[in-house]
């Protein structure tokens, strides 16, 4: 009987020493991965947590990533219309000047249509600018067509494409070119044309002229006044974004911090595991010394 005791004895003392050292193991394989729950078996409802946190970062790292992009655009949009209101502006200036076309030569006049020109060609190719993807930025859906023809018809549509930048919420890709360089019946490219055609005309009379002229700078306040109304939109989307990526950022600070304490890979699950670690390292140490006194009875003498 005394040597089935010592024999089980000497089991228990094997096993507890095997768990010891495996208790041991895990808490360094834990420790070494800075997480107190690395598996699902560890914890299954923080698992469970776990998965759905991680998918929320996701989820705001992908509107991140979309809010991102449309800034770029809009960005992009808004330094192109500060070239539109600088060439608006200085036509408008030329247009003025040449109000006083009837003190000059006709050589003048030709001078003042080279500069209304001048702007034109420069409208023309901002209403026709293109992004980093090739595709024209005031066309709307049709982004592989040029904005304006040649002669100034508006070719693009009438609608620009949207990006959700938040749940549920989302965003026109910038603005079309009808509502930047027309309005109504008046186009700035076709204003500029007659200007420039009233001016090189060498035999116009003055009142035609300045009709012409007078037009075309009211078309010029018209088109100013559409640029503004597009920056203020511009603004309001832009604040917009950056509110929401505000508010993103702090989001995924407090998201992280309940993953950090769902893994246990915050300060206090650390703390923990390491005092885990001190208290498996004795007991560790209490089931050697258990098992080498165990082991010097020479078991297997007690069971001849």
């Amino acid at each position: 009987m005394m040597r089935f005791t010592t024999f089980y004895s000497y089991q228990n003392s094997v096993n507890y020493f095997n768990n010891a050292m495996g208790r041991g193991f895990d808490l360094n394989e834990h420790i070494s991965a800075g997480m107190a729950n690395m598996r699902p078996s560890d914890a299954p409802a923080k698992a469970s947590t776990a998965v759905q946190l991680q998918t929320a970062l996701g989820r705001i790292s992908q509107f991140e990533a979309a809010r991102t992009g449309v800034k770029a655009s809009l960005s992009f949009e808004e330094t192109t219309l500060n070239g539109v209101v600088n060439n608006i502006t200085l036509a408008k200036s030329s247009i003025v000047k040449a109000g006083n076309a009837d003190m000059m030569s006709q050589s003048d006049r030709d001078t003042m249509a080279q500069e209304l020109q001048s702007y034109r060609d420069t409208l023309m190719s901002l209403a026709n600018t293109r992004d980093s993807n090739g595709n024209y930025i005031f066309s709307g859906f049709k982004s592989d067509t040029p904005a304006f023809a040649a002669d100034g018809t508006y070719q693009g549509s009438n609608r620009c494409s949207s990006a959700e930048i938040e749940d549920g919420y989302s965003v026109a890709l910038g603005h079309t070119g009808d509502k930047v360089f027309s309005n109504g019946s008046d186009n700035v490219f076709d204003a500029l044309d007659q200007a420039i055609a009233a001016l090189q005309n060498g035999n116009i009379d003055q009142s035609t002229l300045h009709n012409a002229l007078d037009k075309a700078g009211s078309v010029m306040d018209s088109m100013l006044d559409n640029v503004a109304t597009v920056r203020s939109d511009l603004g309001s989307t832009l604040k917009t974004i950056d509110d929401l990526s505000a508010s993103a950022s702090t989001n995924t600070i407090n998201i992280q911090k309940r993953l950090s304490e769902t893994v246990g890979n915050d300060p206090k699950a650390q703390v923990g595991m390491i005092s885990q670690q001190n208290m498996a390292q004795y007991s560790l140490q209490a089931s050697t010394m258990a098992f080498q006194s165990m082991n010097s009875m020479n078991l297997f003498n007690l069971l001849k």
